[in-house]
């Protein structure tokens, strides 16, 4: 079986900057919510901090790679990152 290959989109630091700034947004909006409150106020959260993360990746991956991981599969975009990571970056 052939192996798949990550799906990546190109990107810019305009893109950084615009990823970054959603990611901080994100994260702000899921600290309003108590993370020990049940619910959907604990889920809106949680969904929250999640895009953080992947805004955060996102960022970091278009400004030191030049591209972020456009596949549905987180796994793909990790792997991306962690190739930035052992780059040095």
């Amino acid at each position: 079986m052939a192996k798949r290959t990550a799906r990546t989109r190109s990107c810019d630091r305009q893109d950084a900057t615009q990823r970054h700034d959603q990611a901080k947004a994100f994260a702000e909006v899921a600290e309003l919510d108590p993370l020990s409150a049940d619910g959907p106020t604990r889920s809106a959260a949680v969904s929250n901090a999640v895009l953080a993360g992947i805004a955060a990746a996102d960022a970091i991956c278009c400004r030191r790679l030049g591209r972020h991981s456009a596949a549905d599969d987180h796994q793909q975009a990790l792997a991306l990152l962690r190739s930035e990571e052992r780059r040095g970056g």
